[in-house]
């Protein structure tokens, strides 16, 4: 009995006079942002170049989640980072990302390219944040081939002048054409697919148009993926 209550007696020592770093576990919110810095700089590890920094997101398939990591990428990049963002809703006829920032949206670049617009004017700045929101068209749809036109690399020599980096928001290919005739305009494209429901014949097909239509894969983004086992035992597998 003697030796056992010393060794209880040296673990209390021991527990006593060790440093507690941290007894919070990590919020899901934490986790979140954590996993987009790490995406952006997987990307700046890809593209070295200084005027490379306009990221398309496109889901392979419909309700993916490509609009949310978006944005959470774009929100993640201004508050944690510090970076000047543009967030760029391309769906032609569902956009949301103004929704989501309650943002009321009157000009487009759409309006920019064709009736000369100010690009200023369909900037939208997210309350005091260093994070922007645009759209490519407001209230109707467009057709793929104003990412055709000699216009349309104008206003991205613009807005790569203005911020740090643009990140589009592009619909999936099974409702729109316009995500491929964005692809070939753009530094670099984030397929995000939804983990454990999309077939991968379905994301390699949308790969290998991409590619077809001039687009860079810079990755593929898991999203909605489930851990069955404790998330620290993935880190040694």
């Amino acid at each position: 009995m003697s030796k056992i209550y010393e060794a209880l007696e040296h673990a209390k020592q021991k527990i006593k006079h060790t440093k507690i770093v941290s007894s919070v576990p990590e919020s899901p919110r934490l986790r979140m942002e954590d996993e987009m810095i790490q995406l952006y700089q997987s990307i700046n590890s890809i593209l070295s170049g200084n005027n490379e920094k306009i990221i398309q997101f496109i889901g392979s398939l419909s309700r993916e989640g490509a609009s949310t990591i978006s944005r959470e990428f774009a929100s993640t990049l201004a508050q944690r980072l510090g970076k000047n963002v543009l967030l760029l809703d391309a769906d032609p006829n569902l956009p949301s990302q103004h929704i989501a920032f309650d943002i009321n949206i009157e000009n487009d670049i759409k309006n920019v390219m064709k009736d000369n617009t100010p690009l200023i004017e369909a900037l939208y700045r997210v309350g005091d944040a260093s994070l922007f929101v645009c759209l490519m068209s407001v209230n109707s749809p467009y057709s793929p081939d104003l990412f055709d036109s000699p216009k349309i690399d104008k206003v991205w020599d613009e807005l790569r002048k203005r911020f740090d980096i643009i990140i589009v928001d592009s619909p999936p290919p099974n409702s729109s054409p316009i995500g491929f005739a964005i692809c070939r305009t753009v530094d670099g494209v984030i397929l995000v697919v939804e983990a454990e429901k999309t077939r991968w014949p379905v994301i390699l097909s949308v790969k290998e148009r991409i590619i077809q239509n001039g687009g860079k894969i810079l990755g593929v983004v898991f999203n909605k993926r489930k851990f069955y086992i404790p998330k620290l035992i993935y880190r040694w597998i």
